[in-house]
């Protein structure tokens, strides 16, 4: 029978490595710097290692389109909108 975990165990990094692997993003695999951690059990965790320049940051992004133009049809069973990029 399982039951509710309790509180999770820390476990001690031994050391780490940083490299590069493959990671699976909205736009499919890249190549990611990354860390790769050692714990005193023999297990690894791997991170990405982003530079925080790379997070995209409110405000600081136009948006990629912009609509100019819209409007419903008579019935407001339609919409007409003029999009730029």
């Amino acid at each position: 029978m399982g039951g509710i975990p309790g509180e999770p165990k820390p476990i001690r990094i031994v050391g780490s490595r940083y490299g590069v692997r493959e990671w699976a993003t909205d736009r499919g695999l890249a190549k990611l710097p990354t860390w790769t951690f050692f714990t005193d059990s023999g297990g690894t965790a791997e991170w990405p290692a982003l530079a925080p320049d790379a997070f995209w940051k409110l405000g600081e992004l136009r948006s990629s389109v912009s609509v100019q133009v819209t409007s419903a049809g008579p019935e407001q069973t339609s919409l007409s909108a003029t999009v730029r990029q």
